[in-house]
């Protein structure tokens, strides 16, 4: 792995500007589609690349950063995918669906298709 320049980490900022106060309207809308998210995030979660603060649950998060910074995603797709301990079965079973992808790709073929 090359060692990172501390100057080609940029670091993320967010800034919000109102320049017109919402109508009672968009301010309903925009409450209706939090409220919809929020309950989505709250019955299937979301894909949290960077969780778990800083290292993850699993301790491999920073494998992934290093991947995504080298532009490799299907390796970080996979580090991501790998099975891990003690997770509910139809993650597992997610993750194995994952893994054997590829088990019935004609290898031949595909070589001949490049």
């Amino acid at each position: 792995v090359a060692a990172l320049d501390a100057n080609a980490i940029v670091p993320s900022a967010a800034i919000t500007k109102v320049k017109e106060e919402p109508t009672p309207n968009q301010t309903q809308t925009a409450h209706a589609q939090i409220e919809t998210c929020a309950s989505h995030f709250k019955t299937y979660g979301f894909i949290n690349y960077f969780g778990m603060q800083r290292f993850g649950k699993y301790h491999d998060t920073h494998a992934v950063g290093i991947a995504i910074l080298q532009m490799n995603y299907e390796r970080a797709c996979d580090i991501i995918m790998r099975p891990k301990p003690s997770e509910p079965p139809r993650y597992a079973a997610a993750r194995k669906l994952w893994a054997t992808r590829f088990e019935n790709v004609d290898r031949k073929n595909v070589r001949e298709m490049r």
